[in-house]
């Protein structure tokens, strides 16, 4: 999938959780989808990324695995220059501060 196609992917994702009280479908229905804004690194301007997480009590839990790939996401990126972000979940946004896994926590 190139670049192009990928952004169009995650425009038409975010589209369709915002249009939908936070459900998606297609290849995305088996999994819980969260929305992340943060705010880029190089430009200052938001950024909003459609991804995975897990709950841990309170907290939400996302990865940065990147599909595999060896670099990681722009989104990480992002958030070790400014761990202030947005977070929505279903119809529910809240900001939140970036947390970074170590030690025995981090798989």
């Amino acid at each position: 999938m190139s670049n192009e196609q990928r952004r169009q992917l995650h425009l038409d994702v975010i589209a369709e959780f915002r249009a939908n009280a936070g459900k998606v479908g297609g290849q995305f229905a088996n999994i819980p989808p969260l929305l992340l804004t943060t705010t880029g690194a190089r430009t200052g301007e938001p950024r909003t990324w459609p991804l995975a997480y897990q709950r841990d009590g309170d907290r939400v839990v996302v990865y940065a695995a990147n599909g595999g790939r060896p670099n990681r996401p722009g989104w990480y990126h992002n958030l070790m220059a400014d761990p202030e972000a947005v977070v929505e979940v279903g119809i529910e946004s809240r900001p939140v501060t970036a947390s970074f896994a170590e030690g025995e926590e981090r798989c």
